[in-house]
């Protein structure tokens, strides 16, 4: 979660976009945290702050105004003029994920297990022009394999 902010640190004119792909805790469970603070301010580093589902989306902007006493819009989080968009992923239709995906430079898939998570090959399909790098954790070594057959593939066509 801290990557957003290590990211603009080293460009801040970097375009950054967040994305959770497991549930969000409620405010009074973030809360707990010993640095629930920093954590948030670190994703909101980010332009964009993206979550599987709505009410993911709405537990972060809660944390983000009951911890760090920031304003939540329709939009997303303000923070001193700045604003981070707050999007859930079912709001994007299909050719809007697509030019995200087309225009992303770097994608980081962390999964802990492999499972049937396609985004690592929706980011791959898109990067027609950009050439963007796409970067799997060490537990996705099952997935490496399946990609590397479905880039011979893109290669064919």
């Amino acid at each position: 979660m801290f990557l957003p902010k290590y990211l603009k640190e080293y460009n801040n004119k970097m375009k950054v976009g967040w994305f959770l792909h497991t549930p969000f805790p409620s405010s009074e469970i973030h809360r707990m945290l010993p640095s629930r603070s920093e954590l948030l301010r670190s994703v909101l580093a980010a332009d964009l702050v993206g979550f599987h589902t709505y009410d993911y989306a709405r537990h972060f902007v809660s944390a983000c105004t009951r911890i760090l006493g920031l304003e939540g819009t329709p939009e997303g989080v303000e923070d001193q003029g700045k604003l981070t968009r707050v999007a859930a992923d079912r709001s994007l239709d299909f050719h809007a994920l697509c030019a995200l995906y087309a225009i992303t430079d770097v994608a980081l898939v962390t999964s802990l297990r492999d499972g049937m998570n396609l985004v690592s090959y929706e980011f791959v399909a898109c990067q027609a022009s950009n050439k963007g790098v796409l970067i799997l954790s060490e537990k996705r070594r099952g997935q490496r394999v399946k990609l590397e057959a479905f880039l011979s593939l893109l290669r064919l066509s």
